[in-house]
């Protein structure tokens, strides 16, 4: 069952809510606000593991997390 939330929006509800009809997605426009380079050079310095599968790179991990 749907749970109702009452009281301030969280940061893609505001972000939908206010965007016109016409305009980018609220993907699109969160990637146009965001530096992701700056969140790259920061992931830059998890270690990848060498042996078995290529693992996903950090920076697509960390937008799966805030998603």
């Amino acid at each position: 069952m749907p749970k109702r939330c009452v009281g301030q929006l969280n940061f893609m509800d505001g972000a939908v809510s206010q965007r016109p009809q016409g305009r980018l997605s609220a993907l699109d426009e969160i990637a146009r606000l965001v530096d992701w380079a700056a969140f790259e050079r920061l992931l830059s310095a998890i270690p990848i593991a060498k042996k078995g599968e290529p693992s996903y790179p950090p920076l697509v991990m960390f937008k799966v997390l805030l998603l």
